[in-house]
């Protein structure tokens, strides 16, 4: 049976000589106070202070319930569209060419297929034209090498000549192989060009987001031309102090994010990269990725960032501090009673308490405001502070 303190409290502008109440409910608060039975000895109770309704409204003080455990946001964080810099593409060309025009913007949207520039470069047509006469020549090479092999059975040939045509044969070979595989980054149409005029298309869906060289320009061989961002992978970009950080360490954590421009129109993000360096000015970068949304560079966002854990989400002004320790205001049948809570987060006007005490409940309502009156109240019914 929980022990209860019943003190009877008078709002009237009458004198009621408060001093004899005072030094009587102290001497009952030092024999009745106790404990709440709690599976896991958590929950320490103070003597129930008993006041009407009509007390209450008079004190301001006004009640919600709990509701049931949820994460509290900590932080609300900027956040902007954008691209990792391990994950940005550089558009370029192993040999020297001229920008004849460009056929998308900076900033545009394109997708697979889609040219980006014209370039003519008669290196690049030396280039095509050589690998093709390598290749022939390769397949020469290793019609002799069967020629000779099948002479040398025939004791009509040496072995010399044939390792000397074998060698010869092999050195073709890298060298054709070598140029396919530059010509691999390239557009399959190219390694059949023969005029010096090249386009150069997008193979995948993105944004075209620099572009370094005007047209007329010379570009030098291997020289970036511009820089093309994957559609696939756009993320959002924030930072973080370290102990946010320490919110979002598990692999599959995860936060809201909310177009600046909609903040009602709240999605839930994974984290796809944390720095562990920290910048300048002490902050973390982390990248998110939202699955199945097409986002644009730059866009502005809102991060907000949950807690870990879930919990009783509180007004903060629900706290007071007392002995060393936080209270909240339980209602009861005849008033409220003040009880330990522990805070586990405090962010955005609220606190997270630890969930796992017994002596709350979803259907258990807290005192949000009034606190101050019911904590002098409670501790002048104590015998002072």
């Amino acid at each position: 049976m929980t022990p209860s303190f019943s003190l009877s409290l008078s709002l009237s502008s009458e004198p009621r000589h408060p001093r004899p109440l005072i030094r009587m409910a102290s001497v009952v608060v030092m024999v009745t106070l106790g404990t709440l039975p709690s599976g896991n000895g958590y929950a320490e109770a103070a003597p129930e202070l008993a006041l009407s309704e009509p007390e209450q409204n008079r004190l301001g003080i006004r009640f919600e319930p709990l509701g049931t455990p949820r994460t509290l946001t900590i932080a609300s964080l900027p956040g902007v569209s954008d691209v990792m810099p391990s994950l940005r593409q550089s558009v370029l060309i192993p040999f020297e060419s001229r920008i004849e025009s460009w056929s998308a913007e900076v900033g545009q949207r394109v997708t697979a297929g889609q040219t980006l520039l014209q370039l003519h470069s008669h290196e690049g047509l030396e280039f095509m034209q050589r690998h093709r006469r390598v290749g022939l020549e390769s397949e020469l090479c290793n019609q002799r090498l069967r020629n000779l092999k099948q002479r040398q059975r025939n004791g009509l040939a040496a072995r010399l000549d044939v390792r000397e045509q074998a060698i010869q044969c092999q050195q073709l070979q890298d060298q054709h192989v070598a140029m396919t595989n530059v010509l691999m980054h390239f557009p399959s149409e190219w390694q059949s060009q023969t005029q010096a005029e090249f386009t150069l298309s997008t193979n995948e869906d993105g944004w075209l987001m620099n572009a370094y060289q005007p047209v007329g320009a010379v570009s030098a061989a291997g020289s970036a031309l511009a820089e093309f961002w994957p559609m696939r992978a756009m993320s959002i970009h924030t930072r973080m102090t370290a102990p946010q950080l320490r919110q979002v360490q598990d692999a599959d954590s995860a936060v809201l994010v909310a177009p600046i421009n909609r903040p009602t129109h709240q999605l839930t993000a994974r984290i796809q990269q944390r720095s562990d360096v920290a910048d300048k000015t002490g902050l973390f970068s982390v990248w998110l990725r939202i699955d199945g949304i097409a986002i644009a560079p730059g866009q502005r966002w809102t991060v907000h960032l949950p807690t870990a854990q879930p919990g009783w989400v509180v007004p903060a002004t629900a706290r007071i501090r007392a002995d060393g320790q936080h209270w909240i205001f339980v209602r009861t049948r005849d008033g409220v009673q003040p009880v330990t809570v522990k805070p586990v987060a405090e962010g955005s006007g609220a606190l997270l308490l630890d969930s796992q005490g017994e002596h709350l409940g979803n259907q258990r309502a807290i005192a949000i405001s009034g606190t101050s009156a019911l904590r002098s109240l409670w501790l002048a019914g104590e015998g002072g502070e």
